[in-house]
């Protein structure tokens, strides 16, 4: 892998997660710079952890990083120390096309879609839980549950007519058409991107008070937040833009207006996060 370095001239190394320290090794094994794009809480999301931490906390030192959100940058830059650092919201593309024709349960019926692998740190049993709670009172709601995993997760829950599971679905553009409201309660998210396409495609977000969901949410502007972990805080969401469909309507379309900033294209900031990093390490400035 040297050679190759070597025979095609490389500048930069750039590493796409945290968890792999191998393009740092690599990077500093032959004296380049490098660069890791952190895109995951890795121990309080994906339950993984580096299995040296005294070597990814020394080649944190040779290395810099682009973070995917203030959260993270939070999370990683209170334990490791990196040479220099920034943060790039990643993009997320969108149909611009794209109309959302439904009104705000407009059949009578408050659909909800939650989209992401099925996993207890994803929240899943709270939005079932909350759509009990809510059946219970008499509410007439759905919840759509899009995603692959373990399905034994979620199984005994599937046998109501509340509660359908679709299984991994390419394209949500017809799911979301026919949604209210968009529902992400994961325990820890780094950035969200099913929270931006939610925003886009007009679905009302109500997010857990956790990683950068608590960021990206503004209460009652583009979308509402809810207690990490109490489906009844949950329910109690939900139960409120049933009771205010005007309301409901009016954030939906607030948030897919704002949510355009992220269609922007990031490359430039990348590029140019690159051409500091190697003046940095060259002590020159370097024509591209």
């Amino acid at each position: 892998m040297s050679a190759k370095l070597k025979s095609h001239n490389i500048d930069i190394v750039h590493s796409n997660s945290f968890a792999t320290l191998y393009g740092a090794v690599l990077a500093v094994e032959n004296g380049l710079p490098h660069v890791w794009h952190i895109r995951e809480f890795m121990e309080s999301d994906h339950k993984i952890e580096h299995f040296n931490k005294g070597k990814a906390q020394r080649l944190a030192q040779a290395s810099s990083a682009i973070f995917i959100s203030p959260a993270v940058e939070k999370a990683y830059n209170g334990r490791f120390t990196f040479k220099t650092t920034t943060t790039i919201l990643d993009k997320v593309s969108r149909d611009s096309k794209y109309h959302k024709s439904r009104q705000f349960m407009e059949d009578g019926v408050c659909r909800l879609l939650m989209v992401g692998a099925l996993s207890p740190e994803k929240g899943q049993l709270d939005a079932i839980q909350a759509v009990q709670e809510l059946e219970q009172k008499g509410y007439n709601v759905r919840l759509t549950l899009c995603g692959s995993g373990d399905v034994s997760y979620i199984a005994p829950y599937l046998q109501t007519k509340n509660v359908r599971y679709l299984g991994q679905q390419d394209d949500l553009t017809m799911i979301r058409q026919q949604s209210d409201i968009a529902l992400v309660c994961s325990r820890n998210e780094a950035f969200g991107r099913v929270s931006i396409e939610a925003m886009y495609y007009g679905n009302v977000l109500i997010g857990a008070d956790a990683g950068f969901t608590k960021e990206l949410i503004k209460e009652g502007k583009n979308g509402f937040l809810y207690r990490v972990g109490s489906p009844s805080n949950l329910a109690e969401k939900v139960e409120f833009l049933m009771k205010n469909p005007e309301e409901a309507d009016s954030v939906g379309e607030y948030a897919s207006a704002v949510s355009t900033v992220f269609a922007k294209p990031i490359f430039p900031q990348i590029a140019d996060y690159y051409k500091r990093v190697v003046e940095g390490a060259q002590g020159k400035p370097r024509e591209y």
